[in-house]
């Protein structure tokens, strides 16, 4: 693990990566190889945009959207 001067921490299904503080949501998601459209965001218990910057000592959860029919 890498770890930043200012970092926050992005999970995504048990996988924890931490990031630099001020990175964005669509920065995070894009190091996981994951795509905009099929993920939700949200910081502690709050939905958040992909434009949404992470501050230090937060904690991104990354969620795949379910959808079917």
């Amino acid at each position: 693990m890498i770890l930043f001067p200012m970092a926050a921490t992005v999970r995504y299904r048990g996988r924890e990566v931490t990031v630099e503080a001020g990175t964005s949501v669509k920065q995070a998601i894009q190091m996981l190889g994951l795509s905009l459209e099929g993920v939700v965001a949200k910081v502690g218990n709050k939905l958040v945009t992909e434009d949404y910057r992470l501050k230090e000592g937060e904690t991104l959860e990354i969620i795949s959207a379910i959808s079917g029919g």
